[in-house]
């Protein structure tokens, strides 16, 4: 693979985009030359179609899988290229048709993260194949994952018995909480103005600022009924503009929203579980951003701006702190029966954050999982030798944890959270507790790095370009073999009773199997 990208690379794309399919042996980038490259794309189906499957041709880490599977790459171009260069000569297009042709054309391959868009330039909308939805669309387990959140309410009962939570906290720094304060704030700002007016009438300037509140608050609802059409970098924006008009009201949490923090945000859960079971629960991987002290300072600065946000960043921390720290105490004591480790509908991240994780129980120097290879050349079968993959553990002092580990999985458990349920499976003393996990294990290298050496999450910008996609390069191979496509099978499969979590009346089905393993071995 030539390090060196040109702009001569990209014309040599060009042509092949204008003619047919044609072997490249320079890796093509359109990292940096994007409007170049899509010139003929922004009009064209054909030239959309090439440029992805020419994408995929160099940069697919799964080809010797894929044809064991059936395959043809090759048939695919020559089946799919006439029928999208049959669009072209459309006056109209409907998306529901490019989407169909879509996910007939790469809807066969398998990686799990594997996001391939296009943009209907007839309609002006973007269209978008995602593989392992279509794969995992009919499991019936989709639904509630979707949506779920862990419910510990009914562990606060006596219903719960050995199981009864004696301690908690949680935070949430997701855009969709923070918004949720705001709105709170408002109404509770409302409340107070309610309660003036009784107490002696109110002044004009108050009846102005009440004018205000009720305004501020219905644009933020209708911002909520529109975001799924604005995307979420288009509700940040819209959102931050109104928390600059209506600043003068003094609003609690009506701050500025970080967009970067959107990539970062949390929701985290500590219990403790009848006073000798540490619980933790997770929906990302960006622990790492709140704990290790150079990123944690980037995103002080970040929200030197947001003073509550800024509260909620630390409060990771200090969550994370409690589960960590309790594991040692009651392991000091020899009062701890296991450990449960919550990954449900997580949808991944940053594999540095192993560490803290599955990690903190692990001995020092790291944890060799699977094992891997990168592409490492423009070729269909140029890859790298297979090497051993290690997860970084945690290197402060720590306890191994001896006693039962359980890692809760469902069928949202996404990358980073199925590497974390193959290394539970590796332990003697660990389980994999749930439904099967997504199956999207093979890695990325993003942001700038990525663009040097693949198109791996640097073709062209989503929601932006004619094309768009995020096609890893790094293909794994966890219990020596590819699961992408398949997913992790739970070494104790049982699934979430979805009415008794839904009503909060009943406990979690799932977790109480957990509990089970984790009191009596079985």
């Amino acid at each position: 693979m030539k390090n060196k990208i040109t702009i001569l690379a990209a014309a040599l794309l060009l042509m092949a985009v204008a003619s047919c399919r044609e072997k490249s042996e320079v890796l093509d980038n359109y990292g940096f030359n994007d409007r170049l490259v899509f010139e003929e794309a922004d009009t064209s189906f054909a030239a959309k179609f090439n440029i992805l499957w020419s994408a995929l041709d160099q940069n697919y880490s799964l080809w010797d899988y894929e044809a064991s599977q059936g395959v043809d790459w090759d048939k695919v171009y020559d089946t799919y290229y006439p029928r999208f260069k049959a669009l072209d000569g459309q006056y109209t297009v409907p998306d529901t048709v490019v989407k169909a042709l879509m996910n007939e054309a790469f809807g066969v391959l398998h990686d799990g993260h594997l996001t391939l868009q296009m943009k209907n330039h007839k309609t002006g909308k973007f269209i978008t194949c995602c593989p392992s939805y279509l794969r995992n669309a009919d499991r019936p387990d989709l639904e509630i994952a979707s949506n779920f959140e862990p419910d510990l309410s009914y562990y606060e009962t006596t219903n719960a018995g050995e199981n009864k939570v004696t301690e908690s906290d949680n935070v949430n720094t997701s855009f969709s909480d923070h918004l949720d304060d705001v709105k709170n704030a408002i109404i509770l700002k409302l409340f107070d103005y309610d309660e003036k007016s009784l107490d002696g009438g109110l002044t004009p300037v108050d009846k102005d600022r009440l004018d205000s509140l009720k305004m501020f608050k219905k644009t933020l609802d209708i911002l909520v009924e529109i975001a799924p059409t604005l995307g979420t970098g288009g509700t940040i924006q819209a959102f931050n503009e109104l928390m600059l008009r209506y600043s003068y009201l003094n609003v609690k949490g009506a701050e500025i929203y970080p967009a970067d923090m959107a990539d970062m945000a949390i929701s985290i859960k500590y219990a403790l579980l009848g006073g000798n079971v540490p619980y933790i629960y997770i929906d990302g991987f960006s622990l790492t951003r709140y704990l290790l002290a150079t990123e944690k300072e980037k995103m002080d600065d970040m929200l030197d701006t947001s003073p509550e946000l800024k509260k909620k960043a630390d409060k990771v921390k200090q969550i994370w702190q409690k589960w960590f720290d309790k594991i040692q105490e009651l392991s000091a004591a020899g009062t701890m029966k296991g450990v449960v480790i919550d990954l449900r509908s997580n949808g991944g991240g940053i594999s540095d954050d192993y560490q803290y994780v599955l990690g903190a129980l692990l001995p020092s120097g790291g944890h060799n999982i699977m094992d891997i290879r990168q592409k490492s050349g423009p070729g269909r079968y140029d890859y790298t030798p297979i090497i051993s993959q290690t997860m970084m553990t945690y290197e402060g002092n720590h306890v191994v944890v001896k006693e039962p580990i359980a890692v809760l999985a469902n069928c949202k458990s996404v990358s980073m959270s199925e590497l974390t349920c193959l290394g539970c499976q590796l332990l003697d003393n660990g389980k994999v507790v749930g439904t099967r996990t997504w199956g999207g294990l093979c890695g990325l290298i993003a942001g700038p790095e990525g663009y040097t050496q693949t198109y791996s999450s640097g073709l062209g910008v989503q929601n932006e370009t004619a094309v768009w996609a995020y096609i890893p390069i790094l293909c794994a191979f966890p219990h020596g073999k590819v699961l992408d496509g398949i997913g992790i099978t739970p070494d104790i499969e049982v699934t979430l009773d979805s009415d008794a979590w839904k009503e909060g009346y009943g406990p979690d089905s799932q977790l109480d199997r957990a509990l089970q393993y984790i009191r009596t071995g079985n």
